[in-house]
């Protein structure tokens, strides 16, 4: 018994071992460091998605975006951020109808952290102001439609969380919809999830 019981204390140790250093290397990299966070002034981030949705024989949907954004810390849970948004629409069903719709849209929010700012995993809400421009226009049984562009000042609202995975780098994933025309039910209709890289100078 007392041997059985020494190879079984020898394996326990061998296998605990065999996994250690993974587990300590990944903790040293996820533990936050208050220092880390209190030296970064600012933020800069590209986000995009793409999403496609097959209907029929060609028929389909596509939709692509892409956000580039630079934000200042104004405080350690705190930052003003710049964005400017593209995206980029197109419906087609079969030879009858054809649809494209592009978006540009220009945002300056206020990004507040809801958790201290040595964590690893950083969720967080933002709120602002934007110009919002769209085109549409297509065709139905060969003939062109009529193009339709407009612009109008709009609300952001959005959510999302950074996750560190280097000392100056995170992933970024965020919800964030669009209010044109300052009008509170297009809210509905305006909803995008993103993710992406950021560098934290």
């Amino acid at each position: 018994m007392d041997s059985k019981r020494t190879e079984e204390l020898k394996t326990t140790h061998r296998f605990v071992m065999s996994r250690l250093p993974p587990f300590v290397a990944l903790v040293a990299m996820l533990v936050p460091l208050a220092a880390q966070a209190q030296s970064h002034l600012g933020e800069m981030s590209l986000l995009g998605s793409y999403s496609k949705t097959t209907y029929g024989a060609d028929s389909y949907a596509t939709s692509k975006r892409y956000t580039a954004s630079l934000g200042y810390n104004l405080t350690l849970l705190t930052q003003v951020e710049v964005a400017y948004t593209t995206v980029n629409r197109y419906f087609r069903q079969a030879d009858v109808q054809s649809v494209t719709v592009e978006e540009q849209t220009l945002s300056a929010s206020l990004v507040q952290t809801l958790v201290p700012p040595d964590w690893y995993f950083q969720p967080y809400v933002k709120g602002g102001a934007a110009q919002y421009n769209r085109r549409q226009n297509g065709s139905v049984n060969g003939i062109p439609t009529r193009e339709v562009y407009t612009k109008s000042p709009s609300f952001v609202l959005g959510a999302g969380a950074r996750v560190f995975f280097m000392r100056n780098f995170s992933f970024n994933a965020e919800f964030i919809t669009y209010f044109p025309d300052l009008k509170w039910p297009e809210g509905k209709n305006n909803i995008a999830f993103e993710g992406g890289l950021s560098w934290h100078f």
